[in-house]
């Protein structure tokens, strides 16, 4: 059972999916795996893992390796602005996070990430499910080269099909097989159930200010033309 840290007690917290001892890892996904309401006993109110300290320990308040960086920053050269490594460096450590549950996500299903968005940009697509080659290169973000050679694999797999186009032989149809829908919409609930488990820490009250802070963030890489006023 955690115990409670005495006053001025130095504790300690890392993020669990830095844990180098592989006897000590407690992966986020298999910890919420274990305990749907997305805890464990070993893994903090802040998805952190705890080392003589009670859960609540481990706050935003507290403090963490990037208000120390951001702090010595501001210390050795008060003459920069270093406030937006609270905000960058977050996001950064928190896509690589996002990143290793997802690859560690997908594994279970024997997929992975380029594979699985071909499939989906089809899947929503809508029936009948079908797109061309250049249509689908273009959505999946996916040199010629290589949607070539995963939709040579996908089609071996039996989860889609090519044809040529009835008016136009240059040009190739890709379309999911029934094998193909049901396999992406099994992954694509497992994999939105457990993006759910890990955002479940954000208030759903919060959810709409951070999608609209993230997408203004976005925007200026994706779309910079567009007026966010």
């Amino acid at each position: 059972m955690p115990t409670t840290p005495r006053p001025n007690e130095e504790v300690s917290c890392r993020l669990t999916t830095e844990t180098d001892d592989p006897s000590r890892r407690a992966p986020v996904s298999i910890a919420l795996q274990e305990n749907k309401l997305g805890l464990n006993r070993d893994i903090g109110q802040w998805g952190y893992h705890m080392t003589g300290e009670s859960p609540a320990a481990c706050t935003p308040e507290r403090g963490d390796g990037v208000d120390r960086i951001e702090q010595a920053w501001a210390r050795e050269r008060p003459d920069i602005d270093a406030s937006s490594v609270g905000i960058v460096s977050r996001i950064w450590r928190l896509a690589r996070h996002l990143e290793r549950e997802r690859n560690r996500s997908l594994a279970e299903h024997g997929t992975d990430h380029a594979t699985v968005e071909v499939l989906a940009v089809l899947r929503r697509a809508g029936k009948p499910y079908r797109m061309t080659a250049g249509q689908l290169t273009k959505a999946a973000l996916i040199s010629a080269a290589g949607i070539s050679n995963r939709l040579d694999k996908l089609e071996r797999s039996g989860l889609l099909k090519r044809s040529f186009h009835t008016n136009d032989r240059r040009r190739v149809n890709v379309q999911l097989t029934k094998k193909g829908v049901e396999f992406v919409d099994k992954v694509a609930s497992d994999l939105m159930d457990h993006n759910s488990q890990l955002i479940a820490l954000v208030d759903s009250a919060d959810h709409a200010n951070l999608r609209k802070l993230l997408k203004i963030l976005l925007a200026q890489f994706e779309n910079p033309n567009c007026d966010q006023g």
